[in-house]
Formats: structure tokens, sequence, C-alpha cells
């Protein structure tokens, strides 16, 4: 897919979805040991950006300020599936704020696709 001028993140300024807030609370909950103290940021994030490839992945903003991405660190990792397809289900952080909502499609399809249900997610431990 042709490329966005910035750098394939189109620019958003809303509330996150309630299916959004629902995953993000459950990849915390079963992230990475620690990071459940990462649980108080969800309601005061804001979706920034999402990408422009059709996949759901989101950026954010706390407290109204954007996060940077710059040196993210992945907190929680997961396999899921939509529509019978694998993806992958990521959660990053910035300097302790959640930075972004990754969600990408494990066969490389450039087919939008939306978010996956918590039902259909892997745990890390399985």
């Amino acid at each position: 897919m042709k490329q966005n001028p910035n750098n394939g993140i189109a620019p958003l300024n809303r509330p996150l979805t309630r299916e959004e807030a629902d995953l993000l609370r459950w990849l915390l909950e079963h992230g990475f040991p620690g990071v459940a103290e990462f649980l108080p940021q969800v309601g005061r994030l804001t979706v920034v950006g999402m990408c422009t490839c059709g996949c759901p992945t989101v950026y954010f903003a706390l407290d109204d300020i954007p996060v940077k991405r710059k040196g993210e660190k992945l907190i929680s990792d997961h396999l899921a599936s939509v529509d019978e397809s694998p993806v992958g289900v990521m959660v990053f952080e910035t300097g302790g704020r959640i930075s972004s909502l990754e969600v990408y499609s494990l066969p490389g399809s450039d087919k939008p696709f939306g978010l996956p249900a918590i039902d259909s997610i892997v745990r890390s431990d399985d």
C-alpha cells in the first residue's frame, strides 16, 4: 500500500473505544511481570494516531500529551485471531507511559481487519 506522508500514521484525537480499552486492560493484566502497574493509565489515554495499512494499531496520548514512540519497550505480547486469521497483539510503553497498541496480521495480509476478541487471545504461557 502507498505510504502516508505521516509515516503511515493517520492523526486522530478521540477517546479509546470500549473494545480498545477492554483489550488493553486484558493485555496489561496478562503482560510481562510488573506491567499491571500501567492499568490506571488506561482511563487517561486518548488515541492520537492510527496505522494507515488497514490494521487496528493505535498510538496514544496520556493526559492529552502525546507519548513519544522513540525507545518504545514491549510490555505485553500475545497471539489471537480475527475472523479465524492469526494476528499478533502487543502493547508498548515509553518512559513509564503506554505508547501504543499494535495489532498485526501474521499472514502479512494487507486486507483491513479489526481488533481480536479477548476470548481469541492465546496467552503467552499457554
